[in-house]
């Protein structure tokens, strides 16, 4: 019933409202997709107490974010991305952590895009959690939200790690002292994901490829987004 719930609200995109949730649809939902009849009773005040009970619960679970597939390719192609790299000198270590921010920031968001519905959760979250601040909705998909920031930030850390082991990229070089260089390529891959996806939810255009003269010797680099 919740899993179906989250699947109703989905299918509202940013038009959805906590009233897009109701018995009736979600009923509906699960006849329809998964061949399973439910009945009121057989739910109402037995497995929750009221229909915002069961509202605020198919929130929070629309909240959540389930990346491991995509995090998991991400990580090959972050260690792919540093073994065809030059790390010989501070100049391709300097390189590669370019590409690592800009490139692969742009090829996590295609993945998570059509593995793991990335840009689907994406406006679910940004329409709940945007309510009034005194709304249930909004804390219960600041919740969902949250947990699910907090898990994707910790695999792609150990995947930068990984990464890094295995090309033996010397990410310390370039964070300052006191930060972890893992937590901040983390950051940055990521805020470029949001930040193209946000892009891309408002203008319904495609993410923008820029060529810039980021190459070898100043030479065209059509990876640069």
């Amino acid at each position: 019933m919740i899993e179906a719930g989250a699947e109703v609200l989905a299918e509202r995109g940013v038009e959805m409202q906590i009233s897009s949730v109701s018995y009736a649809k979600v009923f509906a939902h699960l006849e329809r997709t998964k061949g399973v009849r439910v009945t009121y009773g057989s739910v109402h005040e037995r497995i929750w107490d009221s229909l915002q009970e069961y509202q605020l619960s198919v929130i929070e679970r629309a909240g959540l974010w389930d990346g491991t597939d995509s995090t998991d390719a991400f990580g090959r192609a972050a260690v792919e991305s540093f073994s065809q790299a030059d790390l010989s000198s501070r100049e391709g270590r300097s390189r590669a952590a370019m590409d690592a921010c800009r490139v692969l920031g742009g090829e996590y968001l295609n993945e998570t895009n059509e593995t793991d519905g990335w840009g689907k959760w994406l406006k679910s979250v940004v329409t709940m959690s945007t309510q009034p601040e005194d709304s249930p909705v909004r804390a219960a998909a600041r919740q969902g939200a949250g947990d699910s920031y907090a898990r994707l930030h910790d695999a792609s850390v150990d995947g930068f790690r990984a990464a890094c082991d295995a090309t033996q990229f010397i990410a310390r070089e370039f964070v300052p002292d006191g930060l972890d260089p893992y937590d901040t390529l983390t950051r940055m891959t990521v805020a470029v994901g949001d930040g193209l996806d946000f892009r891309n939810l408002i203008t319904e255009q495609d993410e923008p490829t820029f060529v810039l003269n980021t190459g070898p010797d100043n030479a065209a680099d059509e990876r640069t987004f």
